[in-house]
């Protein structure tokens, strides 16, 4: 095991993640590891045995509000028409969702992959010690929280429409998925694909 494979859909934490592992120190018996992102928005991973995997995870309504502000290749006219992604069409933007976390709830009886809360990973007085209590069952820990902390206090990434820092992320997290979810269930007709069981394994 020399490299972690980090993955999951647009908009889910996966730079974030990528930098943390990078930049503070994660060991692996003694040595430190660190993460690729080859394919990471795959819909299906091809996740190998001699690798560990870490997908992240984001609550559904959060996941379409970035999604509809920043839609990257993903092609609709609102959030309640079909969806074309990567030469695949699918119903309705919560469907693309549950393609996702579908396939990774499969990966997820594998010993080698893990999953990240994005919401808790951002919590800059407690998600230094969620990733390392997660990496735990990996048998990899993180080293430098200060490194840590440097990283939430600025954006994810480069370019698109990234939060300034985690703070900033952190106290709009919630307001959105209340609006997204009270717009989705009282203004829309595609609330019934809404998957509890992938909220409930993630949440």
């Amino acid at each position: 095991m020399t490299k972690i494979r980090v993955f999951g859909p647009f908009h889910s934490g996966t730079n974030l993640i990528h930098s943390i592992i990078n930049e503070s120190n994660c060991l692996y018996k003694g040595k430190i590891i660190t993460a690729n992102q080859n394919d990471k928005h795959d819909l299906n991973p091809d996740v190998h045995e001699e690798e560990f995997a870490i997908l992240m995870y984001k609550n559904l309504y959060n996941w379409i509000y970035s999604i509809n502000k920043e839609p990257y290749d993903m092609v609709f006219n609102d959030l309640t028409s079909t969806i074309s992604f990567r030469g695949e069409t699918f119903q309705n933007i919560i469907h693309l969702y549950n393609s996702y976390y579908k396939t990774y709830m499969d990966l997820l009886t594998r010993k080698n992959i893990i999953f990240l809360d994005y919401v808790k990973v951002i919590d800059k007085e407690l998600g230094f010690d969620y990733i390392n209590e997660k990496l735990e069952g990996l048998g990899l820990v993180l080293q430098n929280r200060e490194k840590f902390t440097e990283i939430l206090g600025k954006p994810a990434k480069n370019h698109g429409f990234s939060r300034k820092n985690s703070d900033d992320a952190l106290a709009h997290y919630l307001p959105n998925q209340i609006l997204y979810k009270k717009f989705i269930h009282e203004q829309t007709l595609i609330a019934h694909f809404v998957d509890e069981e992938i909220l409930h394994l993630f949440e």
